[in-house]
């Protein structure tokens, strides 16, 4: 399996949409940023978001304990970084 991304809005009111989104990202750095740039590219809006699931990496490489961790390449943490300021994430 390549890496799924599943979402589901919520109306809350007539001012809000609560979006939620389940993240099985693969292993991989260049397949994860295209999955993340096509999440952040696409037209669902809301309000208020949940992002939740596997992303199989890591934002910075001092939080890894491990050897073998996966760790975002410089593509990667740029869309990453545009996604999560945008959505204020």
């Amino acid at each position: 399996m390549q890496g799924y991304v599943q979402y589901l809005m919520l109306k809350v009111s007539d001012m809000d949409t609560l979006g939620i989104i389940n993240v099985y990202a693969t292993q991989t750095s260049s397949k994860r940023a295209k999955m993340w740039k096509g999440v952040y590219e696409s037209k669902v809006t809301a309000s208020h978001w949940i992002m939740a699931g596997n992303f199989n990496m890591t934002e910075d490489i001092h939080r890894a304990n491990f050897v073998g961790h996966k760790f975002m390449r410089r593509r990667e943490a740029s869309i990453w970084q545009q996604m999560t300021i945008g959505w204020g994430l």
